[in-house]
This record gives C-alpha cells, sequence and structure tokens, in this order.
C-alpha cells in the first residue's frame, strides 16, 4: 500500500460509531415444510404470535399451534421483551424448555407448536437501521456483511473479529471482490509462520540471503500488489516482526531479506483474530500501533451461539442435494447445540448425517450425532427449568399405561406438559396408541 493510500483509524470509516438494540424474530422450521424463512422485526411493541392472532400479529400456517398461542411484551424497565404463553394447547417453549414468562436476552431458540424461531436482539449501527436483513442469513451476519460492502470501496484497512470456523475468510473474499482493487487477494496464515521464516515470506529474499536462499523470492507482499493481503490470525504474528509489518503498512515499502534496497508496494490490508487485541496490547503482546494502522474499521462476525438463523439452512447446504426433511426434533436438536467450532462442525455433521440417512424418509433425532443432542435430551427431562434425572423408559411405559395413554393426565401426575410426555415417548421409542389400545382391549 503506497503512503498516499494508507489509513489511519482517525481518518474516514463508515458511521457505525451509533448503535441501537434491535429485535427480530426468524421463522426457521415449519414441521411437514422443513426449513422456513420468515424474517420479522419487533421493535418496542407487544405482538401476538399464532395460527390466527389478529391484527398486527405473526402467523404461523401451523395446525398444533393455538390461534393466539403466545405474545412478545416489551419491558420498557429492562430494554428487552418478555415472552408470554397465552394458555396455549401444547406449551410455549424456549431453548427447549416449556415457560409461561421469561425475559428474552441474546439469541433464543422458539418452539409454538411445530413451528420454530429464533429471537435475536442485535446491536444495529444507526446508519443501518432502515437497512433489510435479506432472507437465509442472521441478523448478526447480515449486518456484517452490510458494513463489508460499505467498506470496502474506501481502501481504509479492516479488521474482522470473531471466533474461529465463523466465516472470517469469506468476509475478507468479499470485500476484495467488491473492492474494485485487480490484483489477487493473498491469504497470510500469521499462526502457521515461525519467527524464522516470517520476513521471508511476507517481505520476500534474495538470492544468497541465507542459507538454503538458492533462488529470489518475491514475498507474499509482491504477490499481493495492487490487490489485498489478508493477515488470518493476525494476533500470532511473533512481536518481533511487528515492526517490519507496521512500516510496510504506514509506508507502502518492503525491504526484502538480504536487499539492499526498499521496493514499493500497493497492498489494501484485511485482518482477522478470534483473540483480545486490546488485551494484548495492554499486556505488551501486540504493538499499539500496529494495531491502529490495521484496525482502520473493525467489523465483528460472531460465532453461531449468536446467529442460530442460520444453522439448519447451513447444515442443507452442506448435505447431499437430496436429503430427507428434517425432524422437528431433530431441528430443534441443532439449533439448541452450541457450535463451538462454528460452521466447520456444520459441515463435519452433515457428513455424519450423509453416512447415517441411506434409505430414511427423513432426518431424525437418531441420525445426529450425541455430542450435538446432549443439548435437547438434557432439555427434555426438565419440567419448569429445573435440573432433573432422566426417566427411565420401564417408569415411564408403567404411568402411561397407568393411565390408560391419557397423556393430559400423565403430564399432570409428573409435573410435565404434555409436549414434553410426547418428546420423551420419542425418546424411548414408546408407541403411546398402542398403549392405549391395548388396554382398551
Amino acid at each position: 500500500m503506497s503512503a498516499q493510500s494508507s489509513t489511519t483509524t482517525s481518518e474516514v470509516r463508515p458511521p457505525v460509531g451509533s448503535a441501537l438494540r434491535r429485535f427480530f424474530l426468524t421463522q426457521v422450521y415449519a414441521d411437514g415444510h422443513g426449513v422456513a424463512w420468515r424474517h420479522h422485526r419487533v421493535d418496542g411493541h407487544r405482538v401476538v404470535l399464532g395460527r390466527d392472532p389478529g391484527p398486527g400479529g405473526i402467523a404461523f400456517d401451523d395446525e398444533q399451534a393455538s390461534r393466539a398461542h403466545c405474545e412478545l411484551v416489551f419491558d420498557k424497565a429492562r430494554g428487552r421483551y418478555r415472552l408470554r404463553d397465552l394458555k396455549s394447547k401444547n406449551g410455549t417453549f424456549a431453548n427447549g424448555r416449556v415457560v409461561d414468562e421469561l425475559l428474552l436476552e441474546g439469541c433464543v431458540v422458539l418452539r409454538l407448536g411445530g413451528t420454530l424461531c429464533v429471537f435475536n436482539e442485535v446491536e444495529m449501527p444507526l446508519a443501518l437501521d432502515a437497512f433489510r436483513v435479506p432472507d437465509g442469513v442472521s441478523p448478526r451476519r447480515a449486518i456484517a456483511e452490510r458494513l463489508i460492502d460499505l467498506v470496502a470501496p474506501e481502501g481504509v484497512s479492516v479488521m474482522v473479529v470473531g471466533p474461529t470456523g465463523a466465516g472470517k475468510e469469506l468476509l475478507a473474499q468479499r470485500l476484495h471482490a467488491a473492492s474494485g482493487r485487480r490484483g489477487a487477494l493473498v491469504p497470510v496464515n500469521c499462526a502457521g509462520l515461525t519467527r524464522e521464516m516470517v520476513g521471508s515470506e511476507l517481505f520476500g529474499h534474495v538470492r544468497g540471503a541465507f542459507t538454503g536462499a538458492h533462488t529470489h523470492r518475491a514475498g507474499l507482499f509482491a504477490e499481493a500488489a495492487g490487490g489485498t493481503l489478508f493477515l488470518d490470525e493476525v494476533a500470532d504474528l511473533p512481536l518481533e516482526q511487528q515492526p517490519a509489518l507496521l512500516r510496510a503498512a504506514q509506508n507502502g515499502r518492503v525491504r526484502p531479506v538480504g536487499a539492499d534496497r526498499e521496493v514499493e508496494v500497493d497492498v489494501r490490508f484485511v485482518s482477522a483474530t478470534h483473540q483480545d487485541l486490546v488485551a494484548m496490547q495492554q499486556s505488551g503482546r501486540f504493538r499499539e500501533d500496529l494495531y491502529a494502522r490495521l484496525a482502520g474499521v473493525t467489523v465483528v462476525l460472531p460465532g453461531l451461539t449468536d446467529r442460530r438463523e442460520e444453522i439448519l439452512g447451513l447444515l442443507v447446504a452442506a448435505a447431499p442435494a437430496r436429503m430427507p426433511p428434517l425432524t422437528l426434533q431433530a431441528a430443534e436438536a441443532l439449533l439448541l447445540h452450541d457450535w463451538p467450532l462454528n460452521v466447520r462442525e456444520v459441515q463435519q455433521v452433515a457428513a455424519v448425517v450423509r453416512m447415517f440417512m441411506a434409505g430414511a424418509s427423513s432426518v431424525d433425532i437418531e441420525h445426529l450425532p450425541t455430542s450435538v443432542t446432549a443439548a435437547y435430551h438434557r432439555a427434555l427431562t426438565c419440567g419448569d427449568g429445573r435440573p432433573s434425572p432422566p426417566m427411565e423408559r420401564a417408569e415411564l411405559v408403567r404411568v402411561i399405561a397407568e393411565h390408560e395413554g391419557n397423556v393430559a393426565r400423565v403430564a399432570r401426575t409428573l409435573g410435565k406438559t404434555r409436549q414434553q410426555i410426547y418428546r420423551l415417548a420419542a425418546l424411548h421409542r414408546i408407541d403411546v396408541k398402542a398403549l392405549r389400545d391395548d388396554r382398551s382391549e
């Protein structure tokens, strides 16, 4: 990058400093229809959800849902929404557990009838408040992508912050494609550079500069000339090599190892990290001046824990084209998992599903890895949110038979909802109807 095009944190940025808290309800699954996308933005007013919620409500084509199933009511004192069940026939579930009322914080999975939704609160940059979140993308990812689109033509350096596997490199590719720069996008895995090889890899070397340097090497800066240099995991760059990178970013010139003069290069910097660079500066592990040079604009891309709206779509995209539909239980289990490895883990699970679904008419919970279904099963064994030990199959069969298959009475006896009894029965492969028929004979 030339001296004329260099940018510091005090120079032009997109107007992202002021933000507003906004709330989104996204339908992601409909039983019998599979993955279904519908974004609804709810801001500061009461919203009724159900099969026929009335004027101003959010309607779902779902015979399992009550007409007025539940409501979202804005709590002005808390600045958040409360979820309230409206005496629905099948109960209202938040993160897998039945609730009568709950203050919603962060990203929450909701189930009413056979419909799965994700409620999410986001910090919306003031300049993007009128921005429409496209279908298939979570609000948080949509904000990150929109900021990338805005900053791409400006030439400012960009820092993308987010956990491993969240898709930071895809944002770098998006920025480069929209930047208009004719050179290449050159990725640099800073975590894979040893102290001895950083200078040679980044800046190149001349023949004979060190033992083994039999030929001239241009270096990654030269490869990215006229394009974009993507510094992935920039926090892992050795401290002693950071001044050289700073000089190159400031002056637009690099000195190959063993050379007696500098070479001018014109590159755009995009960096990515999953670490807290502010804390690293305070502890002396990352230079403040280098951070200021690279973080002209910071774009945050959260992991899938905060972008649960995308999970089902990502799985379907990674699975075979003819993958059978997800059952309600499998879809909910996928949404409740925290996905610590993010998009990469979704791709791994898709591979597992591919192995176990041969001949199946649907992808059920049994086709998913136990690591993914653990959160679903924990929620399954809880009544009002308090932990309880899992119920043995024999005990559940006994209680169902005792009440002649009347699920409502079984639920009252066990202190659970009807839907939880059905879910427990499905987990233990108990045919409630068969037990009811046996007792009637």
